[in-house]
């Protein structure tokens, strides 16, 4: 064989091997592309399914009374809703117990929930 053909030869032979090797690596890197979009895509689904039972629970009729319970203050027949008023609403002043001159008492701190029930409640 002549020389410019050999060299011609050996340039189109490393054209090909360039070539494929460029083509082997797209494909590998579309290959990873795509197992990180399923990836991404099982994320999603999960996401999805997890929405979608939130949506049946805020769909339900217990979320709907509960929320028009809290929210709008509605009730349904019959039912009472009692609403308390603040202590200072009242002019009712939380005082600290002091009994008998215990020290532990004196430092207790405000008086319990249940006193301060009662004069909410029964002392005007």
């Amino acid at each position: 064989m002549n020389r410019p053909a050999l060299i011609l030869l050996t340039l189109a032979a490393l054209g090909l091997v360039a070539y494929s090797i460029r083509s082997y690596l797209t494909v590998r890197s579309g290959e990873e592309d795509l197992e990180y979009l399923r990836q991404q895509v099982g994320q999603l689904q999960d996401k999805v399914t997890e929405q979608e039972g939130a949506l049946g629970y805020y769909r339900s009729p217990e979320f709907i009374y509960k929320e028009a319970l809290e929210q709008l203050g509605f009730t349904r027949p019959g039912e009472v809703i009692p609403v308390l008023k603040d202590l200072e609403d009242k002019g009712i002043k939380i005082e600290e117990e002091t009994s008998a001159g215990s020290s532990a008492l004196a430092a207790s701190g405000p008086l319990p929930y249940w006193k301060q029930w009662r004069t909410l409640f029964f002392e005007d």
